[in-house]
């Protein structure tokens, strides 16, 4: 899901609020804290699209209460699919380290060991 463009299309069809602005970092932080979740998760999932599964749930219920509100939809699926299974283990260890670093050069320069 492309969190950012999905927030900025609530955010347009917001109607405004006296205080603290719906729809704005601060709030979800605050509805995060709220439910449970991790608040410092938000920046992370919108801008980076990093979050562990229970974070990236709770911030998409938020986001659904808003969509209901503004009666907007969002995207039907919450996350891109599975990739395939690995073949082999240096095959799962570089793609969980390009995932987690955003690095296919470091992880591609070693050669993959021969069995």
């Amino acid at each position: 899901m492309d969190w950012k463009a999905v927030l900025a299309d609530l955010r347009a069809h917001l109607p405004p609020a006296g205080g603290q602005a719906r729809g704005s970092l601060r709030w979800l932080e605050t509805q995060m804290r709220g439910s449970g979740a991790s608040p410092s998760s938000v920046r992370n999932i919108i801008y980076r699209d990093i979050g562990t599964p229970a974070d990236r749930a709770a911030l998409r219920a938020i986001l659904t209460e808003l969509a209901r509100e503004t009666g907007r939809p969002l995207p039907d699926s919450p996350d891109p699919a599975a990739p395939p299974p690995c073949r082999t283990n240096w095959t799962c260890w570089a793609a969980a380290r390009n995932a987690r670093t955003g690095s296919f050069w470091r992880a591609s320069a070693r050669a993959a060991p021969r069995n």
